[in-house]
């Protein structure tokens, strides 16, 4: 038997009582003044006590997002409903409550229905940081713009990223009094994270600029009017404080969406880094373009040399001084028409693409070496991977997808650790290092002594071999100083059982003091240039290695 009307009716209104309780636990309904009208579920550790109907919603709102909050409900438009936003709420022990707030407007009223729900996530994520107001700082805003953006670019959603200058802010406060500046940046940052994605993707970059991720249905003019308004109500409109956007979307023709979110953050790394110096108030839109112009291209430049394949690999051998033979080679990539990739790589690792280029050069060096197996040569070849690299999870997956299908020969590669000043969490990528070792890979540290690796590299990181910059053996012949830190760089090798390579070696004087210091391998022009055709210049179909003749002429390294 059928339920009556008033049993469906009933049996709806459960029903979406009960979808609102499974994803909150406190439902308000908020009038246009902000008092609560309605209140149902609970929350334990408020401040706020006992029952909230009649009270200011704001009291629920710790201090510092009352005006965040606020303007989350004022944009609420009807028959729509905000994107869950974390907020902070007033928490009973003095700390602030994180809490995930929804929220809707009927048709024909000025009435909010809030939802608020708590989550031990939500404390637990909640240390971003932040500055009194709430924006994000250069850093961190700059995770949160890839990482919004990336998700837009994957799921289909539009969003844009704008950057503001807010020209004079930085001088104002030795000729404004401190509350009206403090007023001001108050409803700034409140108005900047209200309308970002999910309140979490506004920042300060400098002292005068901003940055915020946004859907793309806000218009930069009305964003510089508000801004404006806020400028002339708390400082003053004689003030000579003026404000200017520039806005970017994912739009870049020959470019995906991941490579597209690339180069806008690396825009915004640069702008925040301090290049817009120049730009002022006037110029920000066209600065901020030709950052963005300039980098589209080479982002897409990159993108082609890595899925096309267009550079080359050249081969230098790496000698056992010692026994005057060859130990190893490493693998160098040459882009065509370009003298060297130093710079490419670089902005390679800036964009957040070197491991892509990391793999193909792998792989290239793969398939060069099963075809030396064919003719029975089974030579050792070190390939340069970014300390970056080692940093993502894609790079260490798609290194095993890579290496998988060629077997044995893989054991053939060793892998040179670069730029290892870059790596942020020793713990982290010592274990990726072992990973490597434990599949068979030797691994070596490149350029230490030079600024960027410290001893901290060689004590955090567990490697086979560790290899000296060329600039601190040239200087090692020549100055007893230089040469003092060669000789405790090599006592730390020693200690921890690490073979050393000498890299730049261009005269036998500088073999000679190596091998006096208890260097084993060099590398350098003495030895031989980088080449393609590796293997008839050192290879033998009997075996690995070759002897190798030393050519005492002085080369100049390049």
């Amino acid at each position: 038997m059928g339920l009556n009307p008033v049993e469906t009716l009933k049996a709806e209104r459960d029903r979406f009582v009960a979808f609102a309780f499974a994803a909150a636990d406190l439902l308000l309904e908020v009038d246009g003044q902000g008092i609560v009208k309605f209140g149902t579920g609970a929350l334990g550790g408020l401040k706020e006590k006992g029952s909230l109907v009649g009270k200011p919603f704001s009291a629920l709102i710790a201090e510092s997002d009352r005006g965040y909050v606020a303007e989350l409900l004022e944009g609420l438009v009807s028959e729509e409903r905000l994107v869950p936003a974390r907020i902070k709420l007033d928490g009973a022990a003095g700390r602030p409550l994180y809490a995930l707030m929804g929220a809707c407007r009927l048709p024909g009223t000025k009435h909010s229905y809030v939802s608020l729900t708590m989550s031990a996530r939500f404390q637990a994520s909640a240390g971003d940081a932040q500055d009194e107001n709430g924006l994000l700082d250069k850093n961190g805003f700059i995770n949160a713009a890839q990482r919004m953006l990336g998700y837009g670019g994957s799921t289909g959603v539009d969003q844009k990223l704008t950057l503001l200058v807010v020209d004079g802010l930085a001088t104002l406060r030795h000729r404004k009094d401190e509350p009206s500046i403090d007023r001001f940046l108050n409803e700034l940052s409140s108005y900047l994270r209200g309308i970002s994605v999910g309140g979490e993707a506004a920042g300060k970059l400098s002292g005068d600029s901003f940055g915020v991720v946004h859907a793309p249905n806000i218009d930069g003019a009305a964003m510089e009017r508000r801004i404006q308004e806020m400028i002339d109500k708390d400082v003053g409109s004689d003030a000579g404080v003026g404000v200017k956007s520039f806005s970017m979307g994912l739009e870049a023709e020959g470019l995906n969406d991941d490579d597209a979110t690339r180069a806008l953050v690396y825009a915004v790394r640069r702008f925040a880094a301090g290049e817009h110096d120049s730009f002022n108030i006037a110029s920000l839109a066209s600065g901020a373009q030709s950052i963005l112009q300039e980098t589209l291209p080479r982002v897409k430049q990159l993108r082609d040399t890595i899925e096309k394949r267009t550079f080359d690999i050249v081969f230098q051998p790496i000698i056992d001084m010692n026994a005057n033979k060859v130990h190893h080679f490493e693998a160098l990539s040459r882009l065509v028409g370009m003298a060297t990739p130093g710079e490419m790589i670089a902005f390679a690792e800036d964009i957040g693409m070197v491991f892509d280029f990391d793999l193909a050069v792998v792989q290239k060096v793969l398939e060069n070496l099963n075809d030396q197996a064919r003719s029975g040569w089974y030579p050792m070849v070190a390939v340069n991977v970014s300390a970056r690299s080692l940093e993502s999870n894609l790079f260490i997956d798609g290194l095993s997808r890579v290496t998988q299908p060629f077997g044995e020969r893989s054991r053939q590669v060793m892998f040179e650790i670069t730029e290892t000043a870059n790596i942020t969490n020793f713990k982290r990528a010592n274990q990726v290092i072992q990973r490597l070792r434990n599949s068979g890979h030797k691994v070596c540290l490149d350029d230490v002594g030079a600024g960027g690796t410290s001893f901290e590299s060689l004590y955090g990181l567990k490697v086979d071999f560790a290899k000296i910059d060329g600039k601190c053996v040239r200087n090692a012949a020549e100055d007893d100083r230089h040469l003092n830190i060669l000789k405790s760089i090599v006592s730390v090798c020693q200690d921890l059982k690490i073979d050393i390579v000498a890299e730049q070696i261009e005269v036998d004087e500088q073999a000679r003091l190596m091998t006096q210091l208890g260097i084993r391998f060099g590398q350098g022009y003495l030895y031989g240039r980088p080449i393609q055709d590796y293997r008839s210049h050192y290879g033998t179909p009997s075996g690995p290695v070759s002897r190798v003749r030393r050519q005492g002429a002085t080369q100049t390294w390049g």
